[in-house]
């Protein structure tokens, strides 16, 4: 997934609801499972430097994800839950 495009659009649905959309030069199933398997996530989720924690991630509809990430700065949690998962029409 190291050839990633240029290309990336956040912008804000709702009160508190952001969507991030971002383009790979990867297969979609390898982006899939980067994003789903817990044991890939501190891998690649916060910048260098900072060490992720998966503390929960239940992969499907409704439930919940919370990643802690340690860094020079102090510590950071990040939390949300799975709306939509979509692995079908490749």
């Amino acid at each position: 997934m190291s050839n990633q495009t240029q290309t990336t659009r956040v912008a804000s649905q709702g009160e508190r609801e952001i969507v991030t959309e971002r383009v790979f030069d990867a297969p979609r199933e390898k982006v899939f499972q980067a994003f789903t398997d817990p044991k890939l996530i501190p891998q690649w989720w916060g910048p260098r430097g900072v060490t992720t924690t998966v503390e929960k991630m239940d992969v499907r509809v409704g439930g919940d994800w919370r990643f802690t990430c340690d860094g020079p700065d102090g510590a950071t949690a990040f939390r949300g839950t799975y709306r939509e998962m979509r692995r079908s029409s490749w």
